[in-house]
């Protein structure tokens, strides 16, 4: 059940961070349903619960977890955030543990869009993965392996366009790193060993370049390190065209 619990919190901190910076969207008036669907045919619905200004996600989930702790069945859990925005998430429990899918949507401003599919197994994430964009479009994509991070994951620019290849192997990065601006032109390629830069270029900040993929930012200023044998050897400015 930590598997689902955790998403769902990550999810209503960014949809309370939305609320926050839109004018239209009332945090307080947040509420939280959750309705477990057993095997037997019962049906236990939990709220709504109002998440307050005192409250935090983590608080709210506490509750839910008198009604799912052991429990088998579907799960449905919605959360609303005033009239132009709610969340949805659906997958199924077994003994209190996430198992199966996981899918997750946002309804915002009259809009319904699917945000994240992934897949589960005892509460870990494993198997494929794929998050996506208010059009559709894949912001990114990759396999879990028993909560970890494995093979070749796909982070790709708003227009489509991909920016980041990487490999993993137990949740580190491990072998060959590319970056590419909006064109398909390649700014940064190198080799990692269990996370570590080892030969080729590497740009300074991939966290925070991952974070402005996806916007309509056009530019990103950064700085690219040469390595070579585990070592960095030299570094220069790097103007990133983004893909908008």
């Amino acid at each position: 059940m930590k598997g689902i619990l955790r998403i769902v919190i990550l999810c209503l901190l960014a949809c309370l961070t939305a609320c926050s910076a839109h004018k239209n969207l009332q945090s307080e008036n947040a509420t939280v349903i959750c309705a477990l669907a057993k095997p037997d045919g019962t049906k236990i619905v939990f709220g709504p619960q109002k998440i307050s200004d005192g409250q935090t996600p983590e608080s709210v989930f506490r509750s839910l977890q008198k009604v799912l702790s052991g429990a088998s069945g579907s799960v449905e859990i919605q959360a609303n955030f005033g009239p132009s925005l709610s969340l949805e998430i659906k997958t199924s429990l077994v003994d209190g543990k996430t198992e199966g899918t996981l899918e997750i949507f946002m309804l915002a401003e009259g809009k319904r869009f699917r945000t994240l599919t992934e897949s589960y197994l005892h509460d870990q994430k494993h198997g494929h993965c794929i998050a996506y964009l208010p059009d559709g479009s894949v912001q990114y994509e990759g396999e879990w392996i028993h909560g970890a991070k494995d093979g070749l994951w796909t982070i790709n620019y708003r227009n489509g366009k991909p920016a980041i290849f990487a490999h993993f192997q137990n949740n580190e990065m491990d072998g060959e790193a590319k970056v590419l601006d909006g064109t398909g032109t390649v700014v940064a390629i190198g080799d990692y060993k269990e996370g570590i830069p080892v030969n080729g270029s590497f740009i300074k900040d991939p966290s925070s370049f991952l974070t402005v993929t996806g916007t309509s930012q056009s530019r990103y200023e950064t700085t690219l390190m040469h390595y070579k044998d585990g070592s960095q050897r030299d570094s220069s400015p790097l103007t990133i065209t983004l893909g908008k």
